[in-house]
C-alpha cells in the first residue's frame, strides 16, 4: 500500500480522528494541545507492515510536529546503528523516548 495515498484516504481520516479522541487531542510526550505545534499521529515503527490495517490503540499514538522530530530523529538514528527495541529497535534512547508514550 502506498502511504502518501494511505494517508488522504478515508479510512486513515478515520483512524487519525479516533486516535487524537483517544489522547484527549495533546500530545503524548509533552501534553501540549497542538495550539503552537501542530498535532500529528505517529506509526510506532513495526506498524508499517500492517499499514491500513493498523491498530489504532496498540500502533498509532498523538504527537505534536516538535516531539514528532525527535521522535523519529532518535528512531533513525537507531536504525542506522542496526539496534532494536520494543517497537521494533533496541536502542536506549528509542526505547527511553517510547516507553514514556506507552506510559500516558
Amino acid at each position: 500500500m502506498n502511504y502518501n495515498l494511505y494517508l488522504k484516504s478515508d479510512e486513515w481520516r478515520k483512524k487519525r480522528k479516533l486516535r487524537l479522541r483517544m489522547d484527549k487531542n495533546r500530545c503524548r510526550l509533552c501534553a501540549h494541545d497542538g495550539s503552537k505545534w501542530q498535532l500529528e499521529i505517529h506509526h510506532c515503527p513495526d506498524s508499517y507492515e500492517r499499514l491500513g490495517n493498523e491498530s489504532v490503540s496498540a500502533d498509532l499514538i498523538t504527537i505534536c510536529s516538535r516531539c514528532h522530530m525527535l521522535v523519529t530523529a532518535i528512531i533513525r538514528q537507531d536504525r542506522k546503528k542496526k539496534l532494536r527495541s520494543p517497537f521494533g529497535f533496541k536502542g536506549k534512547a528509542t526505547g527511553s523516548v517510547l516507553h514514556l508514550l506507552e506510559e500516558k
